[in-house]
């Protein structure tokens, strides 16, 4: 089987944590989020990983593959290719689309967190439900969590055994009082759950993989999200079999059945993750999704002095003797002062926190500096930023720039 990564459009608030803008190679506990999906690609025996990436990073993830090749079975092929950041997924498909041999391809996004998963099992999904598409659902770890439990539901509409999604309604599309179509509310087969979340990780079977390809080539086609093309007509398309449809499909009134067979080959896979799965934007769900990681791994790297437990501190660092450190990531050559605290947070690579600060919940970026007597709640700080003096803020991104308005 093949998998396609897609890292050219990630969001610009993770790109801009780092100097190189490479979301992909944000520290998880003592790996990336790259390295934690080829992780799961390898012990899946997936041979053939091609990385979609922009032109700004192709020099951090080629020094990344040189680095990590020998770590990897010699079979695995890996493949890099840049494409610009404003290409839709089915634009991105069609470039890649004579590269693609195996009738199933497994995409994923470099914002994607995956724990513990064996793809083997959503493939037996698919072949079970004779589907055309499997998306992974998860739910998230809220009550380990007031961050996660924040985060707004989504909604997905199946059959009652679960297993075929009829409707998957994202968070941003919700309104207060959302209502349920008369044809899917009469029917009662459905399930309706706000619990589960789209990690962002689908299989999708060929013939599948070549409608969304050729949709791009009409222009009122090129949409980013994947769920767009999944409910695109005709709805043959996702029914992989194109024989007689199940007789579980079959339902008295023909315009029920009619907006259940469009949908008919998209199944769910639940997957009942240990630690947590998730998709995120938000360098402070990606903070969040750290700590968890760190905790629940019980990850030890480097001296774990008093007051400095449950932590990944990574070689060169400089952390005073009076510094208290706890459920957070600090990344390589990092300067600790005295009398500082930190909390359930990232800091990338060559931070620099000064005497007698707090930091708690913060996402740190790339050789910023935060000065003395700085107290930061929930706050992200952008790669190179400098934090004045006595700076008390809580839930404020500070440096972050519009892509837009610079491309202007």
């Amino acid at each position: 089987m093949q998998a396609l990564i897609i890292c050219n459009a990630e969001s610009p608030e993770l790109e801009q944590l780092t100097i190189q803008g490479s979301a992909s190679l944000l520290p998880l506990g003592n790996e990336t989020v790259l390295s934690r999906l080829m992780s799961i690609f390898i012990l899946s025996e997936i041979s053939d990983v091609t990385i979609i990436h922009n032109k700004a990073q192709t020099i951090r993830l080629t020094n990344y593959l040189n680095e990590n090749r020998q770590l990897w079975p010699g079979y695995m092929k890996i493949n890099l290719r840049e494409l610009p950041n404003f290409y839709s997924l089915s634009e991105t498909l069609q470039r890649i689309r004579s590269s693609v041999t195996s009738n199933y391809l497994f995409i994923t996004y470099s914002n994607t967190v995956i724990n513990e998963i064996d793809l083997r099992d959503i493939f037996l999904t698919m072949i079970r439900k004779k589907a055309s598409v499997v998306t992974v659902f998860s739910t998230l770890p809220t009550t380990e969590s007031k961050l996660l439990k924040s985060i707004p539901s989504e909604l997905t509409v199946t059959t009652n055994d679960g297993s075929t999604l009829i409707s998957y309604v994202p968070a941003c599309d919700i309104k207060k009082q959302s209502k349920l179509p008369k044809t899917l509310s009469s029917q009662q087969t459905i399930l309706c759950r706000s619990d589960l979340r789209d990690c962002g990780l689908y299989l999708v079977s060929r013939t599948a993989l070549d409608h969304i390809a050729k949709l791009g080539e009409d222009i009122t086609h090129r949409k980013k999200s994947i769920w767009q093309y999944i409910w695109s007509e005709p709805p043959e398309i996702n029914q992989e079999t194109n024989g007689e449809p199940d007789e579980k499909f079959v339902i008295n009134n023909i315009k029920n059945y009619l907006e259940c067979y469009q949908t008919g080959g998209t199944c769910i896979h639940e997957h009942h993750d240990k630690i947590i799965s998730v998709k995120f934007e938000d360098p402070l769900i990606y903070a969040e999704t750290n700590r968890l990681i760190i905790q629940k791994s019980c990850i030890h790297t480097g001296p774990q002095q008093s007051g400095k437990e449950f932590n990944v501190i990574q070689e060169n660092c400089t952390v005073h003797k009076k510094a208290f450190i706890r459920s957070s990531f600090v990344g390589s050559s990092c300067k600790i002062g005295a009398d500082v605290r930190i909390l359930n947070s990232v800091l990338l690579s060559n931070v620099e926190i000064r005497d007698n600060c707090t930091i708690q919940g913060c996402v740190i970026g790339e050789k910023a500096v935060i000065e003395e007597l700085c107290n930061l709640k929930s706050c992200t700080v952008a790669a190179l930023q400098r934090v004045p003096t006595g700076t008390n803020l809580e839930s404020k991104q500070l440096g972050f720039t519009d892509p837009e308005l610079n491309a202007t």
